[in-house]
């Protein structure tokens, strides 16, 4: 699932990807499909857990992509 200005950049709020072994291949995915992305910081939340360091992903992973936020 894609958030906020992402869903513009990337041109969708959902999306698939091939099966990536782990995060940093998914990363890689994403800048080379959307080159756009290199351009905005965002998090990478993998099943409800922020993304630190390279893990390995399973085939049924949820991945979000979240734009820098606050709140009050």
């Amino acid at each position: 699932m894609v958030f906020g200005v992402l869903t513009d950049v990337i041109g969708k709020s959902t999306f698939e990807i091939p099966s990536p072994e782990n995060s940093d291949a998914l990363l890689n995915f994403l800048h080379n499909s959307y080159p756009f992305l290199k351009n905005y910081r965002f998090e990478v939340i993998v099943n409800r857990e922020k993304l630190q360091g390279n893990i390995p992903l399973n085939n049924n992973d949820q991945v979000v992509l979240l734009p820098p936020y606050s709140g009050g």
